[in-house]
């Protein structure tokens, strides 16, 4: 509607070119996309696994102020690549 991509464009492309092995595709397409992919995927993997081993508090690394704006950081590097290029190729 805007003609701005938004600030997730393309991330199902790349979890699903990730999720079928290739990898270097992905990264030639959008490396940032790829880095938050990661990011997510460890995050969730601490989360469950604190869950799963009954931990009361996640580790100090997860309750660092610097994780959210490392976050925002990276998501707002993607974007900023997404509107640059046009938004991610069709992989």
């Amino acid at each position: 509607m805007t003609g701005v991509p938004c600030p997730g464009c393309g991330m199902t492309r790349l979890a699903a070119t990730v999720a079928h092995g290739n990898v270097a595709a992905a990264v030639a397409a959008d490396a940032a996309g790829v880095v938050l992919l990661v990011v997510l995927a460890v995050l969730a993997g601490t989360h469950l696994h604190g869950l799963v081993t009954k931990r009361p508090h996640p580790p100090t690394w997860m309750r660092s102020r610097l994780l959210p704006a490392g976050l925002v950081a990276l998501v707002a590097v993607h974007w900023a690549i997404n509107i640059v290029t046009g938004g991610p190729p069709a992989l």
